[in-house]
């Protein structure tokens, strides 16, 4: 059973908002699963490459807010460097100690990532929609 699931509770309704956050989920679980592994190489790939995707994730968000004039754009762009900010705590603690918790990562991201979808993302839909974007 994954560690985070893709469900249609999730979708916010634009195709590829939806597919980024899908892809988020998977990685979510890529980087869940290497907590079974003795080897950190994995794991720190991992979250470097979820970070890397995450960023892209927020800017195809954030070109919309700009786009359509979304008035709680700020708000929301500072929630994505909340998460850019922790991650990247997470990645220098690692450069420091050669190790790190895959579990209490994971938690935190899958943790993140669900209340975002849910509660922030939610926030966008009528803007968004009320723009045509499908």
């Amino acid at each position: 059973m994954p560690y985070i699931e893709w469900s249609n509770k999730y979708t916010v309704g634009f195709v590829e908002i939806d597919n980024q956050h899908q892809r988020l989920f998977e990685m979510i679980n890529n980087l869940h699963k290497c907590a079974e592994l003795k080897d950190m190489t994995a794991p720190r790939k991992i979250l470097a490459n979820l970070l890397d995707y995450a960023l892209y994730h927020f800017r195809t968000e954030e070109k919309y807010f700009d786009r359509f004039q979304y008035s709680n754009a700020q708000g929301h762009k500072n929630e994505h460097q909340e998460f850019e900010s922790k991650v990247t705590k997470f990645q220098r603690a690692y450069q420091a100690k050669g190790t790190f918790n895959t579990v209490v990562v994971s938690d935190f991201i899958r943790n993140w990532i669900l209340n975002h979808v849910l509660i922030s993302d939610r926030k966008y839909i009528r803007c968004f929609s009320e723009h045509d974007l499908h």
